[in-house]
């Protein structure tokens, strides 16, 4: 809905009622390919999975 040709994201953030810097961060970050969608619809970050990944591994 952030991405619709003049609909600024202060105006989402409010229909949401989310600070509009956190719609920013959350574009930003997945522009950047740190938050993916998996097949389950679920948010992953990706980031965040490679660390508990690595943290299990060496346990």
């Amino acid at each position: 809905m952030s991405y619709l040709d003049g609909v600024k994201n202060s105006d989402v953030a409010e229909k949401l009622d989310i600070h509009s810097y956190m719609l920013s961060r959350w574009r930003k970050e997945y522009r950047e390919g740190l938050i993916v969608t998996d097949k389950k619809k679920r948010l992953t970050n990706t980031k965040k999975d490679k660390k508990r990944a690595d943290k299990t591994s060496k346990a």
